[in-house]
């Protein structure tokens, strides 16, 4: 009986030892399919913001702000993951998926060009506190109907 018990409390001991020296690889092993997970994830964000992107700027290019603020407004009733959708126009106005009750302000916009790199594709920029909220800040170029017929500049 004796024996017994001593044979069951080295195969106790002898399994938690293989245990513990698996637990380091087996960590290892899920943090890395998790950031695999994340890199796939943050990947479709971005190829998403870069359809939306296009859309938006095909719409306001080709019909203009009132139509913009229509679409805006019909992909935040779509969507319960934002509280709202703007762009802040190169003039400096903000049009707003909730219109006046915007949290975004003036300087907001002004801190989003200055701190965001411009490019032709999404950049996007630290989140900005403002308004009880946090926003991740995207920065993307989007021409307006006036701007069709101008030539290109490039901006710093």
């Amino acid at each position: 009986m004796v024996v017994m018990a001593l044979l069951v409390w080295a195969a106790f001991v002898e399994h938690t030892t293989h245990e513990r020296r698996l637990a380091p690889e087996t960590v290892a092993q899920r943090d890395a399919n998790l950031a695999t997970a994340v890199d796939h994830y943050a990947v479709r964000v971005f190829r998403n913001a870069r359809a939306v992107h296009q859309l938006l700027a095909d719409v306001y290019r080709a019909e203009g702000e009132a139509r913009l603020l229509e679409l805006l407004r019909d992909r935040l009733r779509a969507n319960d993951a934002f509280v709202e959708l703007a762009v802040c126009t190169a003039d400096g106005r903000i049009l707003s998926s909730i219109d006046a009750a915007s949290f975004l302000t003036a300087a907001d916009c002004t801190r989003l060009r200055q701190h965001v790199r411009p490019s032709t594709e999404i950049t996007v920029g630290p989140p900005v506190p403002t308004g009880g909220t946090c926003w991740c800040r995207w920065r993307c170029r989007c021409r307006s109907p006036a701007d069709r017929d101008r030539p290109r500049s490039r901006s710093p």
